[in-house]
Formats: structure tokens, sequence, C-alpha cells
């Protein structure tokens, strides 16, 4: 997972049936079980959890990805470079703030 890589702090929410098989591979501390399972109603439910439990610990912003994501990169010209740690998160940050 890339952000193992980039040594960047998670936690990634998941569906109670999918817990083991996360809990194989990632840290149980860094797993939040969603209470709720197979809604039919596609993510909505999971990032309306996810947004609420931010706010909830107090965090001003928070990001959702996927889990399969196997790096990021940045664009310099016209060269697609490896970003090798959380800076990118930290820079976009920093621009949505000014807007």
């Amino acid at each position: 997972m890339a952000l193992e890589r980039m040594n960047v702090s998670y936690r990634i929410v998941v569906e109670p049936q999918e817990y083991e098989a996360y809990a194989a591979v990632i840290d149980p501390a860094k797993i939040i079980t969603l209470p709720f399972s197979n809604l039919g109603q596609g993510s909505i439910p999971a990032r309306n959890f996810v947004w609420e439990h931010a706010v909830n610990e107090g965090y001003e912003r928070h990001w959702i990805l996927d889990d399969n994501l196997r790096s990021f990169r940045r664009l310099h010209q016209n060269k697609k470079i490896e970003v090798l740690d959380g800076v990118c998160f930290r820079v976009i940050e920093d621009f949505a703030d000014r807007y």
C-alpha cells in the first residue's frame, strides 16, 4: 500500500465482513469497522460515516482514498515523479486553504 511505503499515518474503514481479510495484512489498530454492511447504496453511507467520524475526532479535514493505490505522483516538466512521503497531501491542503 502506498501510504505504508510513504510512512503516512492513516486508518482504513471497512465493512464488518471485510475485517479479517484486512487485519491479515494491516495493523488492526489502523482499522475502523463500519457499523453496517451491504446497504445497497454504494459508497455514500461509508463516506458519510468517515466524515462524521473525522468531525467527532476533531479533525479539520480528512482524505478518502481507494485502498488499491500503488503510488502517488506529481507532474514536473512533463514527467511523472513518484512522491515518497506525505508532503503531497500537505501541499494540496495548503492550496485548498488559500481558496
